[in-house]
């Protein structure tokens, strides 16, 4: 029970931080459809991963992996799908990006719905794996 409190509030934070970075995400306003947002992650990363993986590995034996990441994509849209009230996923403009020191730029572009979700899916993943590294 305490593990698993623990990864509610990894996605929890997770969830937070997706929202302040990605334009296009954000999570319920209010402190209780927040928890419910990110108990329905958790439960969806923690049992529905598995089986994901499951269903796509022919994919990712036939890529070499290089398709895994699609697992988080598919298993946060199904989140998604389960409580859509609790999130707003909107196209949205990126501005650019570049580093003249070395030489790098990002073209400004937009953004749609569903490569927000898959940012947002990958982000969160990311940051919940981190935070979790960070705290045990």
């Amino acid at each position: 029970m305490r593990s698993y409190i623990r990864r509610v509030v990894y996605y929890m934070s997770a969830l937070y931080a997706a929202s302040l970075f990605i334009p296009g995400f954000a999570v319920a306003q209010s402190l209780k459809e927040f928890l419910i947002a990110s108990v329905v992650v958790t439960l969806a990363f923690t049992f529905l991963s598995p089986l994901i993986r499951l269903v796509l590995l022919p994919i990712n034996i036939v890529t070499l992996g290089i398709f895994s990441w699609l697992t988080q994509v598919v298993v946060f849209y199904v989140a998604l799908l389960f409580v859509p009230m609790l999130f707003s996923i909107k196209s949205w403009s990126f501005a650019g990006w570049q580093v003249p020191q070395l030489g790098i730029t990002i073209a400004p572009m937009n953004v749609g719905v569903f490569a927000t979700i898959i940012i947002a899916a990958l982000m969160i993943s990311f940051i919940a794996g981190i935070v979790q590294w960070i705290l045990g």
